[in-house]
């Protein structure tokens, strides 16, 4: 799968994320489990890319961020505190901030 294959799924997932709100859905499933193709990428067994999305747990996780954070732009828009989370991870403020966000899709 090339970069710009992954970039189409991602754009792809963003896409179809729009489309469930716009058609009055307001549940979302991003699915990486039982061997779908974001599962794929999280599993070292599957995934022996020697670029970004392959190698550390860090690059395995990186298509189902890209993903799930394109689907979120969809959804609320910009997201730039969210995107910044590392893993040393945030203050409470920004993880209330991140909350909040999270909540309005669900409401």
């Amino acid at each position: 799968m090339t970069q710009e294959d992954i970039y189409s799924v991602v754009k792809a997932h963003g896409q179809a994320a729009k489309r469930v709100k716009e058609s009055g859905f307001d549940a979302i499933e991003l699915h990486a489990a039982h061997f779908y193709l974001l599962n794929q990428f999280l599993s070292p067994y599957y995934n022996h890319r020697t670029d970004e999305y392959g190698g550390r747990l860090e690059n395995h996780i990186r298509f189902l961020k890209e993903c799930y954070f394109d689907l979120l732009e969809e959804l609320v828009g910009n997201l730039n505190d969210v995107e910044s989370t590392s893993l040393e991870g945030e203050t409470i403020e920004a993880t209330m901030t991140a909350s909040g966000r999270s909540k309005a899709i669900c409401d």
